[in-house]
């Protein structure tokens, strides 16, 4: 019908504009699917470290357990080797081990141990890793 009242000269753009427009393609789009987790793939080695920011800690800070109220908790460190400090800060987090064999603690010298902010003196034990758990006044303790 258009056609029909189409002059011959208008008739003759309206064709060359039609066929100069592309076709209708239908549109594809793709997804990416991951792919389902095997069981032995999804439990970690070990507990992981959750951090706020990339800081010396990688290798050997770990989370043992979080608040069930805040299952988000994280903790960072870093080691002050001129001073021989240990600095770790915590949030949500009831319980986190050290591997103090992935630090190069000088133990001829006193190692400080920061955890939240308050200080303490960190003595050489015959252990690897140290476990940290909060006791019920809510101080850190190194578990037996």
């Amino acid at each position: 019908m258009l056609a029909r009242s189409l002059t011959p000269t208008l008739m003759l753009a309206w064709l060359t504009l039609s066929a100069c427009q592309p076709s209708a393609a239908p549109k594809t789009t793709s997804t990416q699917v991951s792919p389902t987790p095997r069981p032995q793939d999804s439990a970690p080695a070990s507990p992981p470290v959750v951090r706020l920011d990339r800081n010396d800690s990688d290798d050997w800070l770990f989370i043992e357990k979080v608040r069930p109220v805040t299952p988000d908790g994280w903790a960072k460190g870093t080691f002050n080797k001129k001073r021989n400090r240990i600095t770790v800060e915590t949030h949500g987090a009831l319980g986190f081990a050290i591997d103090i064999e992935r630090i190069p603690i000088d133990w001829e010298r006193l190692v400080v141990i920061r955890i939240d902010g308050k200080n303490s003196e960190l003595r050489k034990r015959n252990y690897s890793r140290y476990h940290f758990q909060r006791d019920e006044y809510g101080r850190w303790i190194v578990a037996e």
